[in-house]
């Protein structure tokens, strides 16, 4: 199955926390293509927060989307990701943006990604 997937982090050493999550995600993606790394600004916060260092990448996988949609929480927390508020600045953030085209409504996962064709989300990849 194609899947996007969207990658951010605007706290510790984001290049490194990107690469990191990259390097892990080649065990469930077979990566067909990665964008730069750009930068941009924090999205709908309420402080200050210094700006996200995103990139986005493309690839095939056999993980089912919700197991997938796992994944990425699991790599998220061994990067050393603590939830709280909504839009709070954050070491990693991994997101579904697309997986081959379904739409899924589910508690766990939405797809398309709600912001899938916003700037904040998805701009980079050429």
């Amino acid at each position: 199955m194609r899947v996007v997937i969207a990658l951010g982090a605007n706290l510790g050493e984001p290049r490194a926390q990107l690469e990191e999550a990259i390097e892990v995600l080649r065990k469930v993606i077979k990566i067909e293509a990665i964008s730069s790394f750009y930068e941009t600004k924090p999205f709908k916060v309420n402080e200050e927060q210094p700006n996200y260092i995103n990139a986005v990448l493309i690839g095939e996988t056999n993980v089912e989307a919700e197991q997938l949609m796992k994944e990425l929480l699991a790599i998220e927390e061994r990067i050393g990701r603590k939830r709280s508020t909504i839009n709070a600045a954050r070491l990693i953030d991994l997101d579904i943006i697309d997986y081959q085209g379904m739409v899924i409504n589910s508690e766990n996962l939405t797809l398309p990604h709600p912001r899938a064709l916003s700037g904040s989300l998805c701009c980079g990849l050429g």
